[in-house]
């Protein structure tokens, strides 16, 4: 958990190693609404976070069935606890979409950069 803290940005959004230069973008691996999103359900890092996260849930839920099966209050909480976990993300996510959605239906679409850009920093 507190490796967690260390790390301001995920790898799978960019994460800069030390010594490089600081990015010019605010998420170096998705500099453009495609990459996060390209609606065709198999690309863009959107998806890869929404399996990956699903994986992971999956894969604690068994853990801590192993560890907790025996009592019953026990498993409930930290079953919540997981459950709550994977709700940010899912939120971020949605914020995403729709505030970028949002963005291009209001100022056209020839702004689409700047849309992105401006979802992006507010992360």
């Amino acid at each position: 958990m507190a490796a967690s803290f260390i790390v301001e940005l995920p790898a799978v959004f960019g994460q800069v190693s030390k010594g490089s230069a600081e990015p010019v973008h605010p998420l170096p691996a998705v500099k453009t609404y495609k990459d996060w999103n390209a609606h065709d359900g198999i690309q863009g890092t959107k998806k890869w976070v929404d399996n990956a996260l699903e994986m992971k849930i999956r894969g604690l839920h068994s853990s801590l069935l192993g560890s907790f099966g025996e009592n019953p209050r026990a498993f409930s909480l930290a079953t919540a606890c997981l459950q709550a976990s994977g709700i940010f993300p899912s939120q971020m996510s949605y914020f995403i979409d729709a505030f970028y959605s949002e963005l291009i239906k209001s100022s056209g679409a020839s702004a689409e950069e700047e849309a992105w850009l401006l979802t992006v920093s507010l992360i």
